[in-house]
């Protein structure tokens, strides 16, 4: 139970940290999306640049390099404009490796932790006799089984929020 205990801890914690990192202002602000679309063919791009100066969200970034290479040939603009959006997207699933392994592993050591429960359970079955011994393999059956339902019980809600963030981030 207790690596289950640091799993739940570790994904939570995972949780929080992406929810507050891949909200909306710190990847799109919406400043800089109406600018963008604001901004005609040809036409300057004083005001977009003065925007995304000191901002440091994803899209900022982007439109960084983007202005930076507006004097180059349009593929090198595309190219420099693509490698900074994949670098921007490893920056934007930071931290998802760890949900996946957690939704992984989880239901995995609920499973172990179920399995050695009831191995230990059914060795004491040989030793004694009695009414009272069906009390105690009741007892250590549910002990057992309630390491599996904690087990799923993390990995659910990490797998709904890695799911989330994968595609909040994409």
């Amino acid at each position: 139970m207790w690596p289950l205990l640091i799993c739940s801890i570790v994904a939570l914690t995972t949780i929080i940290l992406r929810g507050f990192a891949l909200r909306e202002k710190n990847v799109m602000p919406l400043v800089i999306e109406s600018e963008i679309e604001r901004l005609l063919p040809g036409g300057s791009a004083d005001r977009l640049m003065r925007i995304v100066e000191n901002d440091q969200s994803s899209l900022a970034r982007i439109v960084r390099v983007a202005l930076q290479h507006l004097r180059s040939p349009r593929s090198e603009n595309v190219e420099a404009v693509q490698t900074r959006a994949r670098h921007e997207m490893v920056i934007l699933e930071k931290g998802l490796i760890v949900l996946e392994v957690i939704v992984g592993i989880a239901p995995l050591l609920g499973l172990i932790g179920a399995v050695s429960g009831l191995v230990h359970v059914f060795s004491h079955l040989g030793l004694s006799s009695g009414a009272s011994d069906t009390r105690q393999i009741a007892l250590g059956i549910a002990e057992a089984l309630n390491a599996t339902v904690f087990g799923l019980s993390i990995a659910v809600p990490t797998l709904v929020a890695f799911s989330y963030f994968s595609k909040r981030s994409r």
